[in-house]
């Protein structure tokens, strides 16, 4: 009896694992606070370079304390050459918060903060999180089905072995 609430409190666990990975399916990338010089001949800092299929989106948000230049460039890679391929935006200001969506398949998009001063440093807290889509019912339900398989199957098995046990020899 207790090997079957066992069982019965796993498939519990893997069904609500399943949901949770259905209903929260963004996932940080990049989360940190960095002190960004003073600026010297336009010198930019790249904080952090994704390789996103076309169409994934990048939620980003970041906090300055004086103001910053927040850019997204896109790269190709060809033939072992990274190439620049296009400026895609840029904010200047001490916050912002979006949503950038790769406009190329097989790019690599370069996000990038630069100082506009040249005289004082600026502290910038940055977020960025690639928000994935839900996974859609058909998929949750197959893994539902697979894991309650599993488990039927891991019940057998043990209620098999209970069973020989008890027998007298």
């Amino acid at each position: 009896m207790e090997t079957k609430r066992s069982l019965f409190k796993a498939a519990i666990s893997v069904i609500a694992l399943l949901t949770a990975m259905s209903l929260f399916p963004s996932h940080a990338l990049a989360d940190r606070t960095i002190t960004i010089p003073p600026r010297v001949d336009g010198q930019v800092l790249v904080v952090a370079n994704f390789t996103i299929p076309e169409g994934a989106k990048i939620a980003y948000s970041f906090n300055a304390s004086d103001f910053v230049e927040f850019a997204v460039y896109g790269y190709e890679d060809v033939d072992q050459i990274t190439t620049p391929l296009v400026f895609l935006f840029s904010v200047t200001n001490t916050s912002a918060n979006g949503t950038f969506t790769a406009p190329f398949e097989g790019h690599t998009y370069q996000f990038t903060f630069r100082n506009p001063s040249t005289s004082s440093s600026v502290l910038v807290t940055y977020n960025f999180h690639e928000i994935k889509p839900p996974l859609s019912m058909v998929t949750l339900l197959f893994l539902v089905v697979i894991a309650s398989a599993i488990i039927a199957f891991a019940t057998i098995i043990f209620v098999t072995r209970l069973r020989k046990k008890r027998e007298p020899n």
